[in-house]
């Protein structure tokens, strides 16, 4: 799968000045093209850590409060699933813009991308190679979820005649939807309001080009000045690529919601389900001494990268799922419980050798539901 850049390039200038002549800081940088990435932003000068980059007036956002005063106002007024999924409202707001003549935004969806590399662009063969992988749950919930979402909308703009309806009744199709909704997943922030009481969903011109590393978060809403500001995660020389942290997503989430992995990422890791049986004998004592620690009885646990995989976390977690009756209740009357978070605690062998027999299996599992090993998968992508 590529991203078809059609003739965004010839769009690039137009964007920047109508960047700049709403109210834009983006001096000292420009989209370029770098190899492996498509469109990137490249700074044509030096710049020091926490050096200011990017500044975007809300003026210039497509956001979730722009829906009220836009064509699709008087449908949001009357339909639920607008009301509730701001993300979902976006969506359609970009749609409209995209086909409105006189669109305020139309330089801005002249440079976005024709098409993504999100799990919605799959093909059925294509999503077949993620079986034994955490991403095909969220993958098939995700193309399930936007299919019924394209369905419900198409039979509303066919019947309805208010003006959004009127405007995309006869382009809305499956791929212009999925193109509407990979450009929010995967291009949105969150702004606040105007009123300062909420969080919004929001795209925003200029800083959604930057592309992702390990890092922190450099980017915020400076509230005095009613704009978006992102500084420099470290020092950039003039030519680099200039990168933004996009939070801490195991590569599995990169995968489904951005449509790419990471293979430096610090933060990836693997999801484990795990549980405490209702048929268990214990199923009381440990689900009371879990709630001393504050861990549910069913949850998500990280697996981490690194040296250190098994956060304090989980493993409190196997540790009272691995326990005799003895142990629970010499635990449950302790004052110091809370030491089953720590790696160091002071636990029969026994118990701790069951642990780690349980998890060490759990992951030969997960391992055996993938259709290939790593080895051939590796192979494939060279």
């Amino acid at each position: 799968m590529r991203i078809l850049v059609a003739d965004r390039g010839t769009r690039i200038e137009e964007f920047e000045t109508w960047m700049k002549e709403n109210g834009a800081e983006i001096d000292g940088i420009e989209i370029a093209q770098f190899p492996n990435y498509e469109y990137g932003i490249k700074a044509n000068k030096n710049f020091s850590q926490g050096d200011l980059l990017i500044a975007v007036p809300r003026k210039v956002m497509l956001t979730a409060e722009n829906v009220e005063g836009s064509l699709l106002g008087p449908l949001l007024q009357k339909d639920a699933m607008l009301q509730h999924m701001p993300n979902v409202a976006l969506s359609l707001l970009l749609l409209i813009e995209k086909f409105k003549p006189d669109s305020f935004w139309k330089p801005y969806i002249a440079v976005l991308p024709t098409e993504y590399t999100t799990v919605l662009y799959f093909k059925t063969n294509e999503l077949q190679e993620l079986k034994g992988s955490p991403s095909l749950e969220p993958a098939l919930k995700q193309c399930r979820n936007i299919a019924r979402q394209y369905a419900y909308f198409n039979n509303l703009f066919q019947h309805s005649s208010d003006p959004a309806s009127n405007l995309l009744r006869e382009v809305f199709t499956y791929d212009l939807y999925c193109w509407a909704v990979s450009t929010v997943m995967t291009r949105q922030n969150f702004v606040p309001s105007i009123d300062g009481n909420s969080m919004l969903n929001a795209l925003i011109p200029m800083w959604d080009m930057c592309n992702h590393t390990n890092g922190k978060l450099s980017t915020d809403f400076n509230a005095e000045k009613n704009r978006s500001e992102c500084v420099a995660c470290r020092d950039y020389k003039a030519g680099e690529q200039i990168f933004i942290f996009y939070g801490p997503r195991t590569n599995s989430e990169l995968f489904v919601h951005n449509g790419f992995v990471y293979p430096e990422n610090e933060h990836d890791g693997l999801r484990l389900r795990l549980g405490i049986s209702r048929g268990d004998l214990l199923q009381a004592k440990r689900v009371e001494l879990l709630g001393h620690l504050g861990i549910p009885a069913i949850g998500d646990f990280m697996l981490k990268k690194g040296p250190d995989p098994v956060d304090g976390r989980l493993l409190a977690f196997l540790r009272v799922f691995s326990m005799g009756p003895e142990h629970l209740n010499h635990w449950l009357s302790s004052d110091h419980s809370s030491d089953l978070v720590y790696p160091d605690c002071a636990l029969e062998t026994d118990v701790e050798s069951k642990m780690w027999k349980f998890l060490l299996d759990r992951i030969n599992l997960l391992q055996h539901a993938y259709t290939t090993t790593l080895e051939v998968s590796l192979q494939y992508m060279q």
